[in-house]
């Protein structure tokens, strides 16, 4: 419908030109109707309007491809950040369960994950963090009515993340999209049929839509259905992009958020793993915290938060080594092994 409408602009906006332009200059001219100065300013302007359509139709057809582009990368951006850490947060759970229970079955988690979503779900809701509840709920929903999920855990799928959105968009944002649709449509035809009319009867080669009654009346028939199709259509493409852009902003705090909690999960269980002195381990906390806040990427923050688990094993070594900060602040370091990656 985007494409229809920025075709119809064009048109519109090629005819406002050369159709206004060429009534002017007949009447001001005093041109004869079907002289051969007429006929050739006509051709001359029904020339130019193609020129002058087909250049804004490309040039806007370009702009309207490059933003939809451009949004719909940022979409795919937003929906696979929250997907790879919806996935640590599911492994993380996983990991420690079996850490503490490595005797225990995978049913036996399957039971424990849902009690650990459920618990999590109404701390979060008790802190106004309903998204938050909401996108748990639905990993709960999803583990009770998806067989591949209960039976093979082990190999967490990425899935299709859904969060309901109650907010409708707002009316002045439709009403703003149907009024410039139809009049878009109704413009376009109505104007455009009226100055080509002109140019015709000045040409010589049309009587006028008196002599043809029906074909006014038809052409005004047309414009209004038209018009109302596309003040239809784009009501409906601003709710879709209200919803879109809502929905955006949902995923993408809703993976800052667990981002957060994905990370401090991370530090938590990177320090379970390793006893220091009390000294020291404020020292490697805050090390630690500070280099896997930096990494925004969810591979890479893992992979830190394992060269660390590497580091402490070595105490000595790591407390004197200078150049591991720089290794990891410059986020170049890959481990040889890691339990868990997001690809």
């Amino acid at each position: 419908m985007s494409k229809l409408k920025t075709s119809l602009d064009a048109a519109g906006a090629g005819g406002g030109v050369t159709w206004s332009t060429y009534g002017i200059l007949f009447a001001t001219m005093s041109m004869a109707a079907g002289g051969v100065l007429s006929l050739a300013t006509g051709f001359a302007f029904i020339s130019l309007f193609s020129v002058i359509s087909a250049v804004i139709l490309y040039y806007s057809y370009q702009s309207l491809k490059k933003s939809e582009q451009k949004i719909a990368k940022k979409t795919q951006e937003i929906n696979i950040k929250l997907k790879e850490e919806v996935t640590v947060y599911l492994k993380n759970i996983h990991d420690n369960f079996f850490k503490k229970n490595p005797e225990k079955t995978t049913k036996n988690f399957l039971l424990h994950l849902q009690d650990q979503l459920e618990q999590e779900e109404i701390k979060f809701r008790n802190n106004n963090r309903n998204s938050l509840a909401n996108l748990l709920l639905f990993l709960k929903y999803e583990l009770n009515n998806n067989d591949w999920l209960k039976s093979r855990f082990e190999e967490i799928v990425p899935f299709e993340i859904k969060v309901s959105l109650e907010k409708k968009a707002p009316f002045t944002k439709l009403f703003i999209a149907g009024f410039t649709g139809f009049m878009t449509g109704f413009g376009t035809v109505a104007g455009g049929s009226a100055g080509i009319g002109g140019l015709l009867g000045g040409m010589g080669l049309f009587a006028g839509f008196g002599s043809i009654p029906i074909l006014g009346w038809s052409l005004l028939g047309l414009a209004f259905i038209l018009g109302t199709i596309i003040a239809v259509r784009l009501i409906q493409k601003a709710k879709n992009d209200y919803q879109l852009q809502k929905t955006n902003k949902v995923y993408e705090n809703l993976g800052q958020e667990l981002e957060i909690i994905n990370k401090n999960n991370l530090i938590q269980t990177t320090l379970e793993a390793v006893e220091l002195p009390g000294s020291e381990r404020e020292m490697v906390i805050e090390k630690l915290k500070m280099a896997v806040n930096r990494e925004s990427n969810t591979s890479s923050y893992k992979h830190t938060a394992h060269f660390f688990s590497q580091e402490i094993d070595n105490e000595s070594e790591f407390l004197t080594k200078e150049s591991s900060c720089c290794i990891i602040s410059s986020g170049q370091y890959v481990p040889a092994a890691i339990p868990f990656t997001v690809s």
